[in-house]
Parts: C-alpha cells; sequence; structure tokens
C-alpha cells in the first residue's frame, strides 16, 4: 500500500504535536487561596466593597446588602463560586462578582484590609 507525501505529512505533523505538548507540564492554578476563616475585602467600581471568607468548600461574602454562602464550582482558571444569581470568581488579585441581570463587575482584592470598617 503506497501513502501519498501529503498523508504522511500530515501524520508526522500531528504527531510531532502531539508529542511537544505531552511535554509541557500541567499549568498550575493561578489563584493562591487564603486559609480557612481569613477575610480578603474587596474593592469594586463605585465605591463598591464586600468581604468574602473561604471556608472549605464554601464561600462566604458579605455583600453591602446582604450575606450569601456560595458553593465551589468547577473552573478552568482561578477559583469560582456559585449559587442562585451570585457568582464570585477570582484569580490573583482579582475578582468578578456576577449578581443577577446586573453587570459583572471587576474588583481588587485589597490585601491591606481585613475588616469593612
Amino acid at each position: 500500500m503506497k501513502v501519498s507525501p501529503g498523508i504522511f505529512l500530515k501524520t508526522i505533523l500531528l504527531t510531532s504535536v502531539v508529542m511537544v505538548t505531552a511535554c509541557v507540564p500541567p499549568r498550575a492554578a493561578s489563584v493562591q487561596l487564603p486559609a480557612d476563616g481569613v477575610a480578603q475585602v474587596y474593592e469594586c467600581r463605585a465605591n463598591y466593597e464586600f468581604l468574602v471568607r473561604i471556608e472549605g468548600e464554601v464561600a462566604h461574602l458579605f455583600l453591602p446588602d446582604r450575606t450569601v454562602t456560595l458553593v465551589h464550582q468547577p473552573s478552568a482558571d482561578g477559583a469560582k463560586y456559585s449559587r442562585g444569581e451570585v457568582t464570585f470568581w477570582w484569580w490573583d488579585d482579582e475578582a468578578t462578582l456576577e449578581i443577577g441581570q446586573e453587570a459583572r463587575m471587576t474588583c481588587i482584592l485589597n490585601p491591606k484590609r481585613e475588616s469593612l470598617k
């Protein structure tokens, strides 16, 4: 059986890509989870700020108008917690907060603050 040069070259190229991809180490998680019970303050636009406390597989968000408890969700990057209409997703020192139909808010961790006082 004779294989055409085009098919042979494509097979070699595909095999090379697979081999190189297999040699790349898996990407480390880009978020450093705080110790259980440690509070972190996030600051968003328009002076909106809230406190987050992680306890195992749940995140407690102390929002200006209510407190919500979110459950850890699978995420390709960062750490994601969600329940109902509220989603909190963070990586490094940034976070996205979604509440219902409101636009997403990008928020920044303020490591110097441990409370909303």
